[in-house]
């Protein structure tokens, strides 16, 4: 009760108050923007106050801020988003997820016809295979082993060349 009292007090931007209330969004995260925390910084200073209350650094979680506040709070957008703007976009991932679950039965669907149809060629090759009489087996000979080479002696059929290494004095 008390903690809901002093949020609705924060989102009141009252004149005493560094950091005016910017919005919240569908998880009940609010946003603050106040001023420059450090000098020659000319950018407002943007922050997070999570509904849970988790202020500590462990505790932050960027994935349960949404796209656009995000986007906000690192003035890569000059205007916060608004509600109705979140509400489309929480419909457009829902309408994603919707669909990847369609496409994802529908391929498994596909993969099981496939399986089956692999599995009637298999079958009807087995039953031809068997229909047909079988010839005489074959015996399957190894090929002739190469005749040995005739060893050399050491050193015999060896000739060395004559290289010389070049003699370039060397600069000193």
């Amino acid at each position: 009760m008390i903690r809901l009292l002093a949020r609705r007090i924060k989102a009141l931007n009252l004149p005493w108050q560094a950091n005016r209330f910017m919005g919240y969004d569908l998880d009940g995260n609010m946003y603050f923007e106040g001023p420059p925390t450090r000098e020659g910084v000319t950018l407002p200073r943007r922050s997070v106050e999570y509904r849970g209350g988790a202020i500590h650094p462990s505790q932050y979680d960027p994935s349960t801020i949404p796209v656009q506040w995000l986007a906000w709070m690192r003035h890569t957008r000059a205007d916060p988003p608004t509600i109705d703007e979140l509400h489309a976009d929480a419909a457009r991932r829902a309408f994603v997820e919707q669909r990847a679950l369609e496409l994802e039965s529908k391929d498994a669907a596909e993969r099981a016809a496939q399986m089956e149809r692999q599995a009637a060629l298999i079958a009807s090759a087995n039953a031809q295979s068997a229909a047909q009489p079988l010839a005489e087996p074959v015996q399957a000979t190894p090929p002739p082993a190469p005749p040995p080479e005739p060893s050399k002696p050491a050193g015999q059929g060896f000739t060395p060349e004559s290289w010389q290494p070049t003699g370039k004095p060397r600069p000193r």
